[in-house]
């Protein structure tokens, strides 16, 4: 079942009128702390005493990252309407906004419209929900390899160059042309790439409710859902930019249709059963859910261009792909006397990825749930004035398939059978609200790409369940209405989970098993950084345990043996950390003072770390000069403490505690209510979105969904003024 729930008007709302502005500024993240143009030429003239490395210097003192990032403008308009055409409520709002990217040339436009139809018939027995809406997004994208390359291009090279046959920009060459394997200019990378794509989403969504006059507590649901969203997305690649010239530029357009349709259907029957005091709940449903996907290709190199190179297309396909999903569900809940709950909920999923054998699982669950605080025993005036214990028992299915790959005949879903016991509590008639939850989870056939041996496949590796897999951990919640006034309230909320995931077993026969490796790094072909292994956390960074000098940072070469045997090979690898955090942390604020109110919302977490790719690949001296190429490349400051020559991806070094507390944003509102007598209301707003971190994290940006920190574009700060009105 999905459920959509969007602003509806009610019958008798007189017509109204709310449009809000937002106007934004987002500033850039830190950056990666790279080498100077003083400090660059000192290193290399130091390292090198060859002229014809020296002379690869330039005499300009350039900041690429600055030149790549800067401030960006964004603006957003939200126009809505409500109110009753004849007896029928309806509301409808159009929406627009404009946001630049501090990455340049980054910049997206989206135009929006919804309306919503609520009638009914039948004395409101039978009751209407109709939703439309409609959207285009317009974007230009910018390459996301100019962060990289800002990092490691040469300081003391010019953004510019007049004399410059490849549209102004500065580039490295050998005999005239460009050195095929040397970086690309970044900046000339982002004004040279036009990368635009452009995406139509039309959608309806209709629902009836029927209460059956004959039948009191019957009722008969229908609802259809959908929704089509076209994709157009152009790329062209001038013939003069340097690092597209060799292939005669490039040109890519990719055309993809999507469209998902569901039907639904469901009968629900509630009564209060009043001789003993209790009400049922049942309900039974059926669902059809059908994906579709159209697409095509085309790829090719551009008609007489400025290298000679012949006309060729590289590629030019289209095809089309599709599945189905199915459920048929069944609940039941009965309460006594509002003091014990149960209930018993039943679905069988279908899909097509599966076999015919494997298509369908069914899955159960119970719960139940005892009011104490309702029991005659309870004291009147307790402190406690809400107890609230209840407990789950239940089983759920992952009917997707995670990877676009080749699978096993005889895959089956994921299944999963988890456990929860909790308490919700109040204090002092609920001024002081909260929860206490253990949870745990057993996640069974697991879907692992597996490694195929090379000539056996097409296919790198093979999907299939392989594993299994608990998770468990505790949610605890906070909420406290410090002062409750007419003219002043304040109040706080916390939440705090804690999890703890292991690998229990993984199907493998072999007894030298490493496990499942995965993840792979920037810099090397072919190299995993994680691994899922029994007895560690999934998703585990799979590295060498280096030896560390006195200061600090690792010995060159230097790795432990971890089995004794005098060499260092892959089994000395070991699982070390990994990106899921053990503790999350939600902490948030508001306060109202009459019409002034201030709010804000932060988050902590712990435990997690991340793989510093982008130190591990700029982190030493091999980047400066590379002789294949003839060019120059920048390093980061690190590396002069690392005082690497070579780069050591494996490293445990690298591996690093990226731990934080993030101010997620504050916010400073005020409302003019009733303006000038009249039901005209002005609210104005300052808001700041990403205000800090705090981090003993290397990288610029702690929170990386992949743990793999390489090329980083870090998260801008955002400062909004807002503002409404409402009529």
């Amino acid at each position: 079942m999905i459920l959509i729930r969007t602003k509806r008007a009610k019958q008798g709302d007189p017509l109204t009128f709310k449009y809000t502005t937002q106007l934004s500024s987002a500033q850039p993240g830190p950056k990666v702390d790279v080498l100077d143009a003083a400090a660059f030429r000192v290193l290399v003239s130091e390292l090198y005493s060859s002229p014809d490395v020296i002379d690869l210097l330039g005499e300009a003192s350039t900041n690429w990252q600055d030149e790549i990032f800067g401030s960006a403008f964004s603006h957003n308009h939200n126009l809505s309407a409500s109110g009753n055409m004849v007896t029928v409520p309806w509301r409808a709002s159009f929406h627009f906004n404009e946001n630049a990217g501090v990455l340049h040339t980054d910049h997206l436009k989206r135009l929006g419209g919804r309306i919503n139809l609520q009638p009914s018939l039948l004395d409101d027995h039978l009751q209407f929900n109709i939703n439309l809406h409609a959207s285009q997004l317009e974007n230009r994208i910018a390459p996301r390899q100019a962060t990289g390359y800002a990092i490691g291009f040469d300081p003391t090279q010019p953004v510019r160059d007049p004399q410059s046959i490849f549209g102004g920009y500065y580039a490295w060459t050998l005999d005239g042309l460009p050195s095929f394997t040397a970086i690309p200019n970044p900046v000339a990378l982002l004004n040279q790439t036009e990368d635009y794509s452009n995406t139509q989403t039309l959608g309806i969504h209709a629902n009836a409710e029927y209460s059956l006059h004959f039948l009191p507590g019957v009722t008969l649901g229908v609802a259809f859902y959908q929704q089509s969203l076209s994709t157009d997305r152009e790329s062209y690649i001038s013939d003069r930019a340097a690092f597209r010239y060799q292939r005669g530029g490039q040109y890519d357009l990719f055309e993809d249709t999507y469209s998902n349709r569901l039907l639904e259907g469901h009968i629900n029957y509630n009564r209060f059963l009043s001789s003993i005091n209790s009400n049922l709940n049942l309900s039974a449903g059926i669902t059809r859910q059908k994906f579709n996907h159209k697409f095509s290709m085309f790829s090719s190199n551009i008609e007489n261009n400025l290298a000679g190179s012949p006309f060729l297309i590289f590629s030019d396909l289209n095809g089309t792909n599709s599945k189905h999903f199915s459920s048929l569900t069944f609940a039941a809940g009965y309460s006594y006397k509002y003091l014990y709950f149960a209930n018993y909920n039943f679905r069988s999923d279908g899909s097509s990825f599966y076999s015919t054998e494997n298509a369908y699982s069914g899955y159960h669950s119970l719960a139940a749930a005892w009011k104490i605080h309702n029991e005659n025993f309870w004291p009147e005036d307790f402190f406690l004035s809400y107890l609230k214990i209840k407990t789950a028992l239940g089983q759920s299915g992952n009917m997707d398939i995670p990877y676009s790959s080749f699978v096993d005949q005889n895959i089956r879903p994921e299944k999963f059978n988890s456990f929860d016991l909790a308490v919700d509590y109040g204090l002092m008639n609920n001024r002081l609200a909260g929860s206490i939850r253990y949870f745990y989870k057993d996640q069974t056939d697991l879907l692992v790409p597996v490694p195929v041996p090379s000539g056996t496949n097409l296919f790198n590796y093979v999907l299939t369940n392989q594993g299994h897999i608990e998770h468990k951990g505790w949610e605890i919640s906070l909420g406290a209405a410090l002062v409750e006034k007419e003219s002043l309230s304040w109040g706080i909320r916390a939440h705090l989970t804690t999890i703890q995931s292991h690998v229990i077993a993984l199907v493998e026969n072999n007894q030298d098993f490493l496990g499942f490796p995965s993840g792979s790094i920037g810099g090397t072909v072919g190299t995993a950084i994680f691994i899922l292994r029994e007895g560690f956390p999934p998703r585990s960074f799979w590295v060498y345990q280096s030896l560390y000098s006195s200061n600090g940072y690792p010995m060159s070469d230097l790795y432990i043996d971890q089995n004794g045997d005098g060499m260092i090979t892959e089994l000395d690898r070991i699982p070390f950390q990994t990106p899921y955090p053990s503790l999350f942390m939600g902490l948030s604020s508001h306060l109202r003072m009459k019409n002034l109110q201030f709010s804000m919302a932060g988050t902590l977490v712990t435990g997690n770390y991340a793989y510093n790719n982008t130190s591990a690949f700029y982190g030493n001296y091999s980047r400066l000069y590379r002789p294949e190429g003839q060019y120059l490349g920048n390093i980061t400051t690190e590396a002069l403490d690392l005082n690497l020559k070579n780069p050591h991806y494996l490293s445990d070094y690298f591996v690093q505690d990226a731990s934080f507390f993030r101010m997620d944003y504050m916010q400073l509102a005020y409302n003019f209510r009733n303006i000038t007598g009249r039901n005209l209301n002005v609210e104005v707003s300052a808001t700041v979105q990403n205000a800090f971190v705090i981090t003993s994290y290397e990288g610029p940006e702690p929170e990386i969904s992949t743990g793999i920190d390489f090329n980083p574009y870090p998260r801008p700060r955002i400062f909004t003024l807002g503002f409404g009105v409402r009529f």
